[in-house]
């Protein structure tokens, strides 16, 4: 599940991705977003600042192991 500022649901639903795969998501509109993640015994909520959503080169990775999530981010923190 994914929700905005408002605590609005933004996207909310079921995907099931195979082992190397990915999924995809887009921020355009700067606010501060929720997504939310489960993968067997696995919740974890992950929070991403609106100020890292804006003109610059971003990046946001969230990976999914066995029993841990891992989260990286890279910007290029340059003036838009």
């Amino acid at each position: 599940m994914v929700r905005n500022t408002d605590d609005e649901a933004l996207l909310e639903t079921d995907v099931d991705l195979a082992v190397d795969s990915y999924a995809l998501l887009r921020f355009e509109v700067p606010e501060n977003y929720t997504i939310e993640l489960e993968a067997a015994s696995l919740a974890e909520v992950v929070e991403i600042d609106e100020r890292l959503v804006d003109c610059n080169a971003s990046l946001h990775s969230i990976s999914l192991r066995e029993e841990t999530l891992e989260y990286e981010w890279a910007s290029t923190l340059e003036g838009c």
